[in-house]
């Protein structure tokens, strides 16, 4: 991927960059308050945020042309998507239509990305 070895955030945190890339992931798979994310790695809340953020930054600049949302087609299938979700046994008998997506107009990687469609 052409990415350095180690990371070090804006406030000097050194992470070898295959756990600052495990703490994205994790972060980004199913829905993960900070402090899971801090107790699994040990490390501070503030290291934490900085490298999720900092990595997400790099990412999205680094493959900004393959990252590519089609809003429209994932709209269209959200409350499908939703329905094989419930299907395969969700404890939840509604699934929020909500998905993440990468934003490339803002300072933020990340938004949440509302259809409007509701919940279904």
């Amino acid at each position: 991927m052409g990415l350095p070895e180690v990371h070090v955030t804006s406030e000097r945190h050194k992470f070898p960059m295959i756990e600052a890339l495990c703490v994205v992931c994790y972060r980004m798979s199913y829905p993960r308050r900070l402090g899971d994310v801090q107790q699994l790695f040990g490390r501070s809340r503030t290291a934490i945020s900085l490298v999720f953020n900092e990595i997400s930054q790099m990412l999205v600049a680094r493959f900004k042309k393959i990252l590519n949302l089609d809003e429209d087609r994932i709209g269209r299938n959200l409350p499908r998507f939703s329905g094989a979700v419930v299907r395969r046994g969700s404890p939840l008998p509604k699934v929020p239509l909500f998905s993440f997506a990468f934003s490339f107009s803002s300072h933020s990687p990340l938004i949440l990305f509302d259809t409007g469609l509701g919940i279904y």
